[in-house]
């Protein structure tokens, strides 16, 4: 079997598509309002703030975030911004990981570790939402472990 390939996918209908068939085969994403997760998702792919993994030629990871300033990165954790909205790179000094799925969740890292690493020393806030509901909320360094 051929190795795990990264990749960006060109933006275009094909690959939003593409990513919101993949994202929706689950929750919580197959729970989401339709409108709002292709505007994210578009957004994503036209900006180039996504990873999509590609093994066997199927897409079997997607992992997209939106650049923000750090100020906003922490009222969105903190719960006072219910979304945050993205700025131009030139401005951004912080990541918001809006998105992470992947088919296997060994696969997990073969995301993680580039975008760690492309993401230079922005601070990382995400905050993930399970299949089960359960919710964690966050932020990282960029030399902080992953969880």
């Amino acid at each position: 079997m051929p190795e795990p390939q990264i990749h960006r996918l060109k933006p275009g209908y094909e690959s939003l598509g593409l990513v919101i068939d993949f994202l929706t085969q689950e929750p919580p994403f197959a729970r989401y309002a339709a409108g709002v997760l292709a505007a994210a998702v578009k957004y994503q792919l036209g900006e180039n703030c996504h990873l999509a993994l590609v093994e066997d030629g199927r897409l079997t990871g997607y992992l997209g975030w939106l650049m923000v300033t750090r100020t906003m990165g922490e009222a969105w954790i903190a719960g006072d911004l219910a979304e945050p909205r993205p700025v131009p790179h030139e401005r951004a000094d912080a990541i918001a990981l809006t998105v992470i799925r992947v088919a296997r969740p060994q696969s997990r890292p073969l995301l993680i570790g580039p975008f760690r690493r492309a993401m230079g020393e922005r601070r990382i806030f995400y905050k993930r939402h399970y299949a089960s509901g359960r919710k964690r909320l966050g932020a990282l360094g960029v030399t902080a472990p992953w969880r």
